[in-house]
């Protein structure tokens, strides 16, 4: 925990530098940076968001689209680049369930605390 404001925007701020593409997982990814269990197929690539900082700690990702095929996606994975082996992390996420190929619109938000 961070009890300086204006460190944990600093923190918030180098770890979002670290990594602007989303993608999703079909179970958890691992801890490595080869994300295991990335989606694939039905138009699947990682997105790029863009980053504003906040206050306290706060970067607010912009929106972003991904085309995915049927299927449940209960993980994101953040990325230093859009393919290969550039993980910098993973979340849980509420579980996302497509019943046909679709889009998941995943508006991505970090809090340093």
């Amino acid at each position: 925990m961070v009890n300086v404001s204006s460190t944990a925007q600093s923190l918030s701020n180098d770890y979002v530098g670290m990594g602007a593409w989303i993608g999703l997982a079909t179970d958890d990814p691992g801890n490595s940076a080869t994300p295991a269990n990335e989606a694939a197929g039905g138009g699947y690539t990682r997105v790029k968001t863009t980053w504003t900082p906040g206050d306290g700690g706060v970067n607010q990702g912009s929106a972003v689209t991904i085309n995915l095929p049927s299927g449940a996606y209960p993980y994101m994975i953040l990325c230093a680049d859009a393919n290969g082996q550039t993980m910098i992390d993973n979340c849980k996420i509420n579980g996302v369930v497509l019943n046909s190929d679709g889009q998941i619109v995943v508006i991505p938000t970090y809090t340093q605390t």
